[in-house]
């Protein structure tokens, strides 16, 4: 009797170490079958088989099937332990944000049946489900868990520090971000460079390019290599301070650094010189990623929409036209920033009657206009001299639900008085 015992453990630790080495390949199936095979060799799983099944599943993110073993195993009496849970807990971390809103609740669901349990959360738990709540947009319930770590006599780590300023950077409370970050600082861990960046976006989005400057600065003071999300991220909050040439110098930093800036680091400079009037530097800028031919610096609406609202403050309505052109043979649908900025470049280059033609083409596009292409179509016909136009734009306004600002009503005044 002992030998079988024996043999019956030495059998079970070879299937173990199978279902370890299958979920290491990421061969879900065949990890789940030979956790199958155990039974069917009429062996008993122990704790260990369905720890390792429920580690296939966290590596392939099968979050349904882990918590199918759970059930599993407490149908087959055998007690989990931490790892068990928190390896259950771990598979729900890159689930697709579709079914985010469910998996946030079976998180959830799982840490306070951890806490309940003769089984404490451990920071593995905590940040397990603070991970899932960032992705399914609870972002509040994210720093709230937080807040539970550090009265629940479980020591916060560095990922649970990054978790929270990422919540606070979603939303939009920079100064949460900035306390927490000093937080990291005053504990025992260095900020790493993820923790960064969620700061100096959280920065960018209050445009406090200040501070995201200083941030930039102790990067490299501290060790730690800035990349391209950390120089995006403090382009795009000077280009909505409106320091262009801040932004500039940082492009350039860039590639002195062997950084090659991507799309967004390009579109938040030609956005900072658009913001300033620069508009030869951000064609400049746009005809360098034309050129790049590059899939990390390949144009978007968003590159030709600055560009083009860059041509309104130059005055140059025909390269506005010709950008505008140029997007369908890139495969880009312009939008109603595109399309305002080309029927505002036609009216302030007095190309009134192009000007009118473009928002008929933007009504065909399906793109409902806001109150920029309507005030300059607006004002397009009051130098024509077609206030029966200007009556059917105000018409057009109000079916596309758009409010008109003070510059509206006194054009539409002033046309339909002449």
């Amino acid at each position: 009797m002992p030998e079988r015992l024996a043999e019956d453990a030495r059998s079970l630790l070879q299937i173990n170490r199978a279902i370890t080495a299958a979920g290491k390949a990421r061969q879900t199936s065949h990890a789940l079958d030979l956790l199958a095979s155990i039974a069917e060799a009429r062996l008993r799983p122990d704790v260990v088989s369905y720890n390792a099944s429920v580690a296939v599943c966290e590596r392939s993110t099968q979050w349904t099937q882990a918590v199918g073993l759970l059930d599993q195993m407490a149908a087959a009496g055998v007690l989990g332990n931490i790892i068990t849970k928190n390896s259950a807990l771990g598979t729900l971390k890159e689930v697709v944000p579709t079914t985010s809103g469910e998996t946030w609740v079976t998180a959830l669901s799982s840490l306070v049946a951890l806490g309940c349990s003769r089984l404490r959360p451990d920071v593995i738990s905590f940040n397990s489900t603070m991970s899932v709540a960032v992705r399914a947009a609870e972002w509040q319930s994210a720093i709230g868990l937080f807040e539970d770590l550090g009265t629940d006599a479980v020591e916060r780590s560095k990922i649970s520090y990054s978790t929270t300023i990422s919540a606070y950077e979603r939303l939009g409370r920079w100064l949460g971000a900035l306390e927490t970050w000093t937080k990291l600082g005053s504990a025992r861990w260095e900020p790493d460079v993820i923790s960064y960046n969620s700061s100096l976006s959280a920065c960018e989005k209050a445009g406090r390019w200040h501070i995201a400057l200083q941030l930039l600065g102790d990067m490299a003071a501290q060790a730690h290599e800035p990349d391209v999300i950390s120089c995006s991220s403090c382009i795009s909050a000077c280009a909505q301070a409106s320091p262009w040439l801040l932004a500039m110098s940082l492009l350039s930093a860039m590639g002195a650094q062997l950084l090659p800036p991507n799309t967004i680091t390009y579109n938040a400079a030609i956005g900072a010189c658009e913001g300033q009037g620069q508009w030869l530097t951000a064609l400049e800028l746009l005809a360098n990623m034309l050129r790049a031919a590059l899939a990390s610096k390949v144009p978007t609406v968003v590159s030709f929409s600055s560009a083009i609202s860059a041509c309104v403050r130059g005055g140059d309505w025909p390269v506005a036209l010709a950008l505008l052109d140029e997007m369908p043979r890139r495969r880009l649908s312009p939008n109603v920033i595109s399309y305002s900025g080309v029927i505002s470049a036609c009216e302030k280059g007095s190309q009134r009657t192009l000007a009118l033609r473009f928002l008929g083409a933007m009504e065909e596009a399906s793109v409902a206009g806001d109150v920029v292409s309507y005030s300059s179509a607006m004002s397009a016909c009051e130098e024509l001299g077609r206030w029966q136009t200007a009556l059917h734009l105000w018409e057009l306004m109000e079916a596309d639900g758009v409010t008109p600002n003070v510059v509206t009503l006194n054009t539409a005044i002033s046309t339909c008085s002449k």
